[in-house]
């Protein structure tokens, strides 16, 4: 069912209470706000630190959906105890070098 709200002298909105509890829009979150021809879709946002940009680029989450796959589709290894690790390297480096 259709909520309203009415647009105030300084153009702000209130958003209905059952919407910003469903969508989980709290005090101070970014919404973006994008025209598209039948309204205006809003987004709740949240900000990412520069430092953590690379994580969320598309290349990084197809690798994170691709080991995701893997994880539920049993394509994964046991890991290895550092001695494991250091002769799993050990032989590694010595095919190498054959």
């Amino acid at each position: 069912m259709a909520q309203f709200s009415r647009v105030t002298r300084s153009y702000q909105i209130t958003i209905p209470k059952e919407i910003r509890e469903k969508a989980g829009i709290k005090q101070g979150m970014l919404i973006s706000f994008e025209l598209r021809e039948d309204g205006i879709l809003m987004k709740p946002m949240k900000l990412v630190p520069a430092s953590q940009e690379w994580f969320w680029t598309e290349e990084w989450q197809k690798g994170e959906r691709e080991a995701d796959e893997d994880i539920r589709e049993g394509r994964i290894s046991e890991p290895m105890s550092l001695d494991e690790m250091r002769e799993y390297f050990e032989k590694d480096q010595m095919d190498e070098k054959l």
